[in-house]
């Protein structure tokens, strides 16, 4: 299989999942090229699947054609604040944006996610996306040929990890940014005991403004908190000498513990919890008092060597390696992506169009 990545971010798009992905289908013998040619210097036939997301998607389709090449077009998630589909309160917001606010973000999402509704494959992050993209924004008109794409974790990199010794500290790897809920996290370690907490440690870029409110919360509670970017072989080296994970609405950096054997305690968000779902420890969604509670507890199994956690952390990762969970590994995801793209050169439908088509078990769901 011959594939142009749409892209001239390689560095962005690999947060993405495209370039990861497009190491690993290069690993298995596929030609990957990740650019953005203009359509007039590139030969007919040379690709057969151009994959493209955001702004340039329309760029994407016309280069497709003109190549005669399949088009891909990866939507991921509106934000659903800025749509209107939620209220920014609901996401840690103070402030709602505007009406004005809302028609601006709402005419930029669809003028490029409409290009999913001519691609030859198309793809959303999960069934909440899917809901607010086809039924709020393009007013209940169903997309084709949908799979659900979520962004696989680096096995084969964390499988080569030296097995570090556990050290006393916490971990949280996320974007410093209101909708991700690292705030909930703290006022959870508020109400802990916290002259026995182990440090905290916050891996991720992010906003200023949000940083600052998280370390002078923190603070003001007396917990040993220290934000950063770490980035490869440190955020893997920390991540595996955790005591454990804390995790808000993020759904991929749970995997990247489990793949470390550290246990990961994460809130119960539903879309999180379909990833996951009985792989890792839960503390109810916006409940601070029940993640303290959780958390306390851990620790202490944690600290008395207590065999259940290193077991539920075994049966976690197992059925993550296994293929058994919605969350991926991005050799896994490489692999099933190359075959939904050799399915739709066929002409065979996929995802929920493959359900309706084969009337297959509902579960056949098409998510990579």
């Amino acid at each position: 299989m011959k594939i142009l990545f749409y892209t001239k971010e390689p560095e962005y798009a690999s947060i993405m999942g495209t370039k990861p992905l497009g190491e690993e289908l290069t690993l298995l013998g596929h030609e990957v090229i990740l650019s953005e040619p203009a359509y007039n210097t590139i030969p007919y036939g040379r690709f057969d699947w151009v994959r493209c997301h955001g702004g340039r998607s329309w760029d994407a389709l016309k280069v497709a054609d003109q190549i005669g090449a399949k088009c891909h077009i990866v939507g991921d998630g509106a934000a659903y604040w800025r749509i209107g589909f939620d209220t920014a309160k609901q996401w840690g917001y103070d402030k709602e944006p505007t009406a004005k606010e809302i028609r601006v973000w709402r005419g930029w999402y669809k003028s490029w996610m409409s290009a999913m509704y001519e691609a030859d494959l198309c793809s959303l992050g999960n069934e909440r996306h899917t809901r607010a993209i086809e039924e709020d924004l393009f007013g209940g008109k169903r997309l084709p040929n949908l799979v659900l794409e979520g962004w696989g974790v680096d096995a084969r990199y964390a499988s080569a990890l030296p097995d570090f010794q556990k050290k006393n500290h916490m971990i949280t790897i996320s974007r410093i940014e209101k909708q991700k809920g690292v705030m909930d996290i703290a006022r959870a370690l508020s109400l802990c005991d916290v002259d026995s907490l182990p440090p905290w440690y916050i891996l991720g870029g992010g906003r200023v403004e949000y940083k600052n409110e998280i370390i002078s919360f923190c603070r003001k509670n007396n917990i040993k908190c220290y934000i950063g970017i770490a980035y490869n072989a440190q955020k893997w080296k920390m991540l595996k000498e955790a005591k454990i994970m804390l995790q808000s609405v993020n759904g991929l950096p749970q995997a990247e513990g489990l793949l470390c054997d550290t246990p990961v305690l994460s809130y119960d968000y539903k879309g999180v919890v379909n990833i996951f779902d009985d792989s890792i420890f839960w503390a109810k969604y916006k409940s601070p008092e029940d993640f303290s509670e959780k958390l306390s507890d851990l620790l202490n199994k944690i600290d008395s060597n207590d065999p259940s956690i290193s077991e539920k952390v075994a049966y976690g990762k197992q059925r993550l390696l296994n293929g058994e969970l919605v969350a991926k590994t991005q050799e896994q995801k490489a692999i099933i992506y190359i075959k939904l793209l050799a399915d739709r050169l066929n002409g065979i439908s996929v995802g929920r169009d493959l359900v309706a088509n084969s009337d297959a078990n509902s579960k056949a769901s098409g998510a990579i």
